[in-house]
């Protein structure tokens, strides 16, 4: 496979307007999330066992190694990564979106997302349920990723049954009803890794065709392709590895025909262990993959692999394939979406609207009006910045955050700090706090 430069065509290929959409259409996954709202924003889910190759193929995928993307006992949460394209980025430049607020993102380091991940690992293995389905969103430019929003979720595990495996049962149980619900979004194309030379045995596809029976909006793909082609002793075995019959593997899965991929061993880094000195030799490394897989299942099948199958065999095919699909998958929803956006809208201006009215009112309607109101107030989905509160689960809105004198609503002076402090004084008070007499505010000067 060609390396891609500063020349790739693909850039040429993508107009303005499609590079416009794809990144309203990040934004709008992470607002989708963090609001609770029925917005259709496309995705490739991961789902697969802990030792199906996951963290490696979503590495393959975007070009550059990433310690600890990957699930199983690695992270707690899903992650969810919306790459881009850039040719013009020589190394990856990776922001971690907030999770108070999904529109504020800050630039972190590889090693600085890992420590956030590991963190919140540490911190969850703590508390009674262990796993949290709120992603981690991570936006990636690089020269050699695909335009795509992959989300990686734990790695699914089957632990053997007894008492003494107790607790890794309930972790497993937890992780796959976490992978379950996550797939219950239709809108996301399911990635399926297995890692079987045998069709038959249904690991990972055992869970999703609980959710996708027909494997509809299912891409199934084989990892370990290099561990597996050395054990078929028969041209044969290898025809029906390749092309499986209906009857073995069942349903009608995007792409008709499963995928097959493999990733390089080693890791990157200027350590003796290291085997690449380099994303870009770590690159160069899975193209190579990829040509001695296509020449070793042509020897083992004693004729060419057709151009069909070729689609088939490697991370760029896979990449190709996925970053097509979804491209049309958001255009396809657009119609739906737009009427969605404006209902919202509509919805935001009106509590804003009321919120102002309300911040403009007299002091003497203060303690009669306002104050009872806050409480039942949806300040979280009136205003678009917030950040959560120790009493009661209130939120504090962005006019506790900055000085009353700043609040364009609020004149004159003495009725500003008379609003600020009366939010102030509410939102900080313990779940055991006992609402003051407030006595009439003096103005001063």
């Amino acid at each position: 496979m060609a390396e891609e430069t500063h020349d790739d065509p693909r850039r040429n290929s993508v107009s303005e307007e499609q590079w416009k959409l794809y990144e309203a259409y990040n934004e709008l996954h992470g607002l989708a999330q963090e609001f609770k709202t029925p917005f259709d924003a496309p995705a490739v889910l991961v789902v697969g066992h802990q030792t199906d190759g996951k963290s490696a193929l979503v590495e393959g995928l975007m070009g550059f190694q990433f310690n600890h993307v990957g699930g199983g006992t690695k992270t707690r949460r899903p992650i969810t990564l919306h790459m881009k394209y850039d040719p013009d980025c020589e190394a990856p430049v990776c922001r971690l979106v907030s999770d108070a607020d999904p529109v504020v993102s800050e630039e972190k380091s590889l090693e600085e997302i890992q420590a956030y991940i590991e963190a919140e690992n540490m911190r969850l293995e703590r508390e009674p349920c262990q796993f949290w389905d709120k992603e981690i969103i991570i936006l990636v430019e690089y020269k050699y990723c695909p335009n795509l929003t992959i989300i990686d979720t734990p790695g699914l595990t089957a632990p053997t049954p007894g008492r003494r495996n107790r607790a890794l049962q309930g972790q497993s149980r937890s992780v796959e009803s976490l992978v379950r619900a996550k797939m219950q979004h239709k809108e996301f194309i399911i990635l399926c890794l297995e890692d079987c030379s045998d069709w038959s045995n249904a690991t990972t596809r055992r869970v999703v065709m609980q959710i996708d029976p027909e494997l509809s909006r299912t891409v199934v793909v084989s990892t370990k392709l290099d561990t597996k082609i050395p054990q078929f002793a028969r041209s044969s075995d290898v025809e029906v590895f390749l092309r499986p019959p209906a009857s073995t593997l069942d349903g009608c899965m995007l792409g008709d025909s499963p995928f097959f991929t493999s990733v390089p061993s080693g890791r990157v880094g200027s350590g003796h262990e290291s085997v690449y000195r380099s994303n870009d030799e770590f690159k160069q490394a899975l193209s190579s993959r990829e040509m001695e897989d296509i020449t070793s299942l042509e020897e083992k099948l004693g004729r060419p692999l057709s151009k069909e199958e070729r689609s088939r065999i490697g991370v760029s095919s896979l990449r190709n394939f996925l970053e097509e699909l979804l491209q049309k998958r958001y255009m396809d929803s657009v119609p739906s979406i737009i009427p969605l956006l404006e209902k919202e809208h509509r919805s935001t201006t009106r509590k804003l609207s009321d919120l102002n009215q309300e911040l403009s009112t007299p002091i003497f309607f203060i303690n009669r009006a306002l104050l009872p109101r806050l409480d039942d107030l949806d300040v979280s989905s009136s205003l678009s910045s917030s950040q959560r509160g120790p009493a009661r689960g209130l939120v504090m809105p962005r006019v506790l955050q900055r000085s009353p004198l700043d609040h364009p609503h609020v004149q004159p002076p003495y009725l500003r700090t008379a609003i600020y402090l009366s939010y102030k004084r509410l939102f900080v008070a313990s779940s055991h706090y006992e609402y003051p007499k407030y006595s009439p505010l003096v103005p001063f000067s």
